[in-house]
């Protein structure tokens, strides 16, 4: 006797869009928490990215834009800055880490040669030592979004100046021909 084969459930627009939208709402009050948790250098990840924010006004004299390249480029100086040492420091945890690990992995190996136990696979020495090392992920991965803050700050910064360039250049261009039309 075979039972009847159940009905398969038919998901509906609205229900993947409300899960969607719930999913959003958990991830806009996350990303609230954590930008305005996470500190480096004493300041949360909110303040920097107000700090390093450039200030563009509606209507950019030739005062203005030499005013904002000076904040642009002190402020991409600061951000490269930040960015260099966030990847050295990344570099040196994840270098380090696998320096450690490696001594880990040696250290359990000996430690079953010595006492003559039947030593586990290869994978299996290697999950141990990870577990040990357990406690540095979470600092790698905060080292990590601070490398990758810092790269956008930059980046950003860059794009920045490149938009304040094409503005220099349209104004350039504006006054040479207003200048000639005035003659």
């Amino acid at each position: 006797m075979s039972e009847e084969p159940s009905e398969i459930p038919i998901t509906s627009i609205e229900e993947i869009m409300n899960e969607v939208v719930a999913g959003a709402a958990s991830h806009s009050a996350a990303t609230e928490i954590f930008m305005d948790t996470f500190t480096f250098y004493g300041q949360t990840l909110t303040d920097w990215l107000n700090e390093m924010a450039i200030d563009l006004p509606s209507d950019i004299t030739p005062e203005d834009l030499r005013t904002l390249y000076i904040d642009v480029a002190r402020k991409h100086q600061r951000a490269s800055n930040f960015y260099t040492i966030a990847s050295a420091i990344h570099a040196g945890l994840i270098d380090g880490g696998n320096i450690k690990k490696s001594d880990l992995v040696m250290s359990l190996i000996n430690q079953y040669t010595l006492s003559q136990r039947k030593r586990p696979a290869a994978t299996i020495i290697e999950r141990m030592a990870d577990s040990y090392m357990n406690a540095t992920v979470h600092t790698r991965i905060a080292a990590k979004i601070v490398k990758d803050f810092w790269r956008e700050r930059r980046d950003t910064l860059i794009e920045m100046r490149k938009c304040l360039e094409q503005i220099s250049i349209s104004m350039h261009t504006e006054m040479k021909y207003l200048a000639n039309d005035n003659k």
